[in-house]
């Protein structure tokens, strides 16, 4: 065993040990909104890419627009992603999506664990961060965010859901797809379909996040697999009208939902 590995596992071990005593941040099950504000920009007729303040600043507005119109209509989980943008701006975006926010809606940091760390410091309750694999390894994430905040991470590889499977006390969800290709994350892994997703509920003990290309008429099929979640892009980002978007979304959700 290498002095990382070694290092890695007592990390793992301390994390196992402190979590018995503490509350984790939990998300709420059915549409999970993750964000885009290049979308967002284009959705007005604007450009989706930009390099000066001026474009930065209405991509902030933009998403905030978005974020104020699918938390009134329901939506309790936004994961904010905004890919490449330097860390000013993002934490500009988490400071005040957490404000404009209906009270109650989970607020969730794609990648930047330096704009989570920045957004507590600066008083938004952020409820956690998502990571991916080829971010800071899980363990070493939930030692610098403390206990208390959500952390999910991206498996869609049986190896990964069983990795994940080997943190139970580190990771809190898992996303897993994608359903199908899907533009918003090129670099993807491919397409599982609803079988895949099935499976991947099999191995998985962690609640499961579905995303990748999903629109609202999966939404009855993916609601009857033992998902957590439905992680929405494009579908309600591009949407002409978001906020009525979402309330479909919710509904198809609750409307076919096995009851317990």
């Amino acid at each position: 065993m290498t002095d990382i590995q070694a290092s890695m596992e007592n990390t793992l071990n301390a994390v196992s040990i402190n979590n018995h005593s503490k509350q984790r941040n939990t998300i709420q099950d059915g549409i999970y909104l993750v964000t885009d504000p290049g979308m967002s920009m284009a959705r007005l007729g604007k450009p989706s890419h930009g390099d000066d303040e001026q474009w930065h600043r209405e991509a902030i507005d933009a998403t905030l627009d978005l974020v104020k119109q699918t938390s009134e209509a329901g939506i309790r989980t936004i994961q904010l992603r905004w890919k490449g943008v330097d860390a000013g701006y993002f934490l500009d975006l988490a400071l005040a999506a957490y404000e404009e926010a209906v009270p109650g809606t989970s607020i969730i940091i794609n990648d930047r664990i330096d704009v989570f760390l920045a957004s507590r410091q600066q008083g938004a309750d952020i409820h956690g961060i998502h990571i991916g694999q080829t971010d800071l390894p899980a363990p070493v994430v939930r030692t610098m965010v403390g206990q208390r905040p959500h952390i999910g991470w991206s498996a869609a590889s049986d190896a990964e859901l069983e990795a994940a499977n080997a943190m139970p006390d580190v990771i809190d969800a898992v996303g897993t797809g994608v359903l199908r290709h899907t533009n918003t994350k090129p670099n993807a892994p491919h397409a599982m379909g609803f079988e895949g997703l099935e499976r991947a509920c099999a191995i998985g003990k962690h609640p499961l996040i579905a995303i990748g290309g999903i629109v609202p008429e999966d939404i009855p099929q993916l609601a009857q697999i033992p998902v957590a979640a439905i992680a929405m892009v494009s579908a309600i980002v591009a949407a002409k009208d978001p906020a009525q978007t979402a309330a479909r979304c919710l509904q198809l959700w609750h409307e076919n939902r096995p009851t317990k």
